[in-house]
């Protein structure tokens, strides 16, 4: 298995105190970064700001024995690269800190997708791909050096993953397909409806998968 960064940061959270707020008896991230814990045989690191709004998410981090690297809030792609240099890698998985649902199953065939057809990019959270707020991508650590050198403005330089998909022609970017469409289903967590929905489904749901995320809520 690759090694994951969490990129996840509370400077621009849209409800406040998001990182603290409570899933199954611990806070999100914490709850989140625990389910990678699981995955054996794989690195994890925070990837966060320098922020003090973020020193919460460091320490928690940090108390689960996980590195933490924090660098510019905008420049997501200068923070990732900075990351890796630590990690070591030449390719790595990254999850957003506000999915605690992040599907691991299919987390891990995407990686054997990416791995064993040689790509550069490979996502699965679109149209026909697993649920919103469930998905991963998988960058190739010398793809992320490119975009470096190329991307000039800020909001492709935060965003980095969709420029590669607008862009899929350039690069060599693995689409996983999964499931049909639903794009009523939204199980990120960004608002406070969010954070009902995800309790509910840690409450009713035992395998926090795709499929079985579906048969419930369908």
């Amino acid at each position: 298995m690759l090694p994951i960064i969490v990129q996840a940061s509370n400077v621009n959270e849209t409800i406040s105190g998001r990182s603290t707020r409570i899933i199954k008896g611990n806070t999100e991230i914490v709850f989140l970064l625990n389910r990678l814990k699981n995955i054996d045989g794989t690195k994890i690191l925070l990837a966060t700001t320098s922020g003090v709004k973020d020193d919460e998410l460091a320490t928690a981090a940090n108390q689960l024995g996980i590195h933490v690297f924090r660098g510019q809030y905008a420049d997501v792609l200068s923070r990732l690269l900075e990351a890796t240099k630590e990690l070591e890698c030449q390719s790595f998985v990254r999850v957003y800190g506000n999915y605690p649902l992040v599907d691991i199953e299919w987390m891990k065939k995407l990686v054997d997708e990416h791995e064993q057809g040689g790509f550069q990019y490979s996502y699965n959270e679109h149209r026909n791909g697993v649920l919103w707020g469930l998905g991963c991508e998988v960058f190739r650590v010398d793809l992320l050096k490119e975009l470096d050198s190329i991307l000039q403005k800020e909001a492709q330089r935060e965003t980095v993953g969709f420029y590669v998909q607008q862009n899929c022609d350039r690069y060599k970017v693995n689409k996983q397909y999964v499931c049909k469409k639903r794009p009523e289903y939204r199980l990120y967590f960004e608002t406070e409806k969010d954070l009902d929905v995800i309790r509910e489904i840690c409450d009713n749901v035992d395998e926090l998968s795709n499929e079985a995320i579906i048969r419930y809520m369908d």
